[in-house]
């Protein structure tokens, strides 16, 4: 091959080797993004930490839940041991856990309790036996007049809030 037969490109380095460069973008422009295996790759870590997350999620509402219970239970002795002072005598009180409203019009001090709320007193002459729980909630609180610091939980059974 001459001289003459070559192809003018190759004659100049710098031109050539621009061409080459320009060449290698182009191909690298091509075989950009992820290929499906990497991408299959990080959908299952998602998956895998969405797996974890949820359950979490799920016990966590429930125990803010059984918080929400177990403070109107302490509000409601409070108005109780209240209004005994001020009537020498407990009233029976009630919730409606759709709405929240106190029976009896509840108590001055506390007309309503958290909504889902169940919550109930029942008096014995100068005594009285609380329990509230949440209808989504996992334990069902008590507390009596006896020993009216001490709250405590149980867990639910199977058949919810009573």
């Amino acid at each position: 091959m001459s001289h003459d037969q070559l192809p003018r490109d190759l004659l100049y380095p710098a031109r050539l080797l621009l061409i080459l460069s320009c060449m290698k973008l182009d191909r690298s422009k091509k075989n950009s993004g992820f290929t499906l295996v990497e991408l299959l790759v990080v959908v299952a870590i998602v998956g895998i930490l969405a797996a974890i997350a949820i359950p979490q999620f799920a016990e966590f509402r429930k125990r803010g839940y059984d918080s929400r219970a177990r403070s109107d239970l302490r509000n409601i002795v409070t108005a109780e041991e209240s209004y005994f002072l001020e009537h020498d005598q407990y009233i029976d009180v009630s919730t409606n856990p759709a709405t929240g409203v106190l029976s009896n019009g509840g108590l001055p001090a506390m007309q309503f309790a958290s909504r889902g709320v169940v919550m109930a007193i029942v008096t014995a002459g100068s005594s009285y036996s609380a329990n509230s729980c949440h209808q989504q909630g996992l334990k069902q609180f008590s507390l009596t007049s006896v020993n009216p610091g001490d709250v405590t939980g149980t867990l639910l059974g199977g058949g919810g809030c009573t």
